[in-house]
């Protein structure tokens, strides 16, 4: 007969599962993390080493590791194993949301006449928080409205998600008309 002695060891302390959004802001559906961006999320322990799997069963089985760039597509799952050499091996997983950000109806470019200025409004009042309007880098409003001259803009939308969308916006001015009455040669008759 032959016997079996099993121990059960503590096993190291972490945050067994994690959710964060990720933010699509180029609206391209694709975005590249580095999953070891996340670790902290887990475990505050300096001590622990991590590996990245994309199945449970691997990160059960130890076996085969996934790297740590990874393009997101899409809602994403991943499993880290965590080890310190000391206490047993735990996993954790991440859940990935991929959000793109809610583009607005805005234009690419207005026109204005010279001297001129157009009121402009933000609209998606309801799915965004917060607005910033630039022009050279200086911030103009922080608010859903701005009237604006020619020029360039950036316009920054910030969503419930946290996400930004950004936008530029060009203001082209059209020159005034100019009438050359010294060109105008005509008699008027009074009849």
């Amino acid at each position: 007969i032959r016997e079996i002695k099993l121990k059960t060891g503590t096993k190291l302390t972490i945050t067994d599962s994690v959710s964060i959004v990720k933010c699509d802001d180029d609206l391209n559906n694709s975005e590249n993390i580095k999953l070891s961006d996340y670790t902290g999320l887990f475990t505050s322990d300096p001590t622990v080493t991590v590996s990245f799997y994309k199945t449970l069963a691997n990160a059960q089985t130890n076996t085969p590791t996934t790297s740590d760039a990874q393009p997101i597509t899409g809602p994403s799952t991943f499993y880290y194993r965590f080890k310190n050499g000391v206490l047993c091996e735990v996993i954790g997983t991440l859940n990935i949301t991929l959000r793109g950000s809610t583009p607005t109806t805005l234009q690419d470019k207005y026109f204005v006449c010279e001297g001129g200025s157009i009121p402009l409004k933000a609209e998606g009042s309801s799915v965004y928080k917060a607005w910033v309007w630039e022009k050279g880098g200086t911030v103009i409003s922080t608010t859903q409205n701005a009237s604006l001259s020619a020029g360039v803009y950036k316009i920054s939308f910030t969503d419930l998600s946290d996400c930004v969308f950004t936008k530029n916006i060009t203001v082209v001015a059209s020159p005034k008309h100019q009438l050359n009455i010294a060109a105008y040669n005509a008699t008027g008759c009074d009849i």
